[in-house]
């Protein structure tokens, strides 16, 4: 069974979430199931680097899976199962020891500047999101309200209006 590491992940609106993979150990194979962090999927489509589909893929072996779940982070390992159960299973715990992140109540006398932030990759977000935090001054100090990846939808557009004062 297949491990590795993943480079990149993105939403497209017509293939849906799809994300690059580089096969450390082990041989991936259509039909088997693929965990990395939460995300899962059943590997159907598989594509090399030049964009054909292939069957199969063995070690050093850079792949794009379409069909996960959810976005892949970049950098994240990924293991290969042979059932739906086992990789549910393995995703789980992954789930379980997640934290998210409640966005902190901010002093009122702070300058504050609240940014929303939408990528086309979680590895551009992950990028942005690092040069942000390095502009932070007595003056001013940026604060991520909202981020992901895709395209800015009416969600984003209402929590940008929330932070807003009347």
């Amino acid at each position: 069974l297949a491990t590795g590491v993943v480079i990149e992940s993105k939403l497209d609106p017509r293939k849906g979430v799809s994300a690059t993979l580089i096969v450390k150990d082990g041989s991936l194979e259509s039909g088997q199931f693929v965990v990395a962090g939460e995300s899962h999927t059943v590997v159907r489509i598989m594509e090399n680097d030049l964009g054909e589909k292939i069957k199969d893929a063995t070690f050093s072996t850079p792949v794009t899976i379409i069909g996960w779940s959810e976005l892949v982070p970049a950098g994240a390992e990924f293991k290969t199962f042979n059932t739906k159960s086992e990789a549910l299973e393995y995703a789980e715990t992954f789930r379980t020891q997640k934290i998210k992140n409640i966005p902190e109540m901010v002093n009122p006398d702070e300058a504050v500047l609240p940014i929303i932030i939408k990528a086309d990759t979680l590895g551009s977000l992950e990028a942005i999101r690092f040069e942000i935090k390095k502009i932070s001054t007595d003056l001013i100090k940026p604060k991520i309200i909202s981020e992901g990846v895709g395209a800015i939808g009416e969600g984003d557009i209402k929590s940008a209006n929330v932070g807003k004062k009347a």
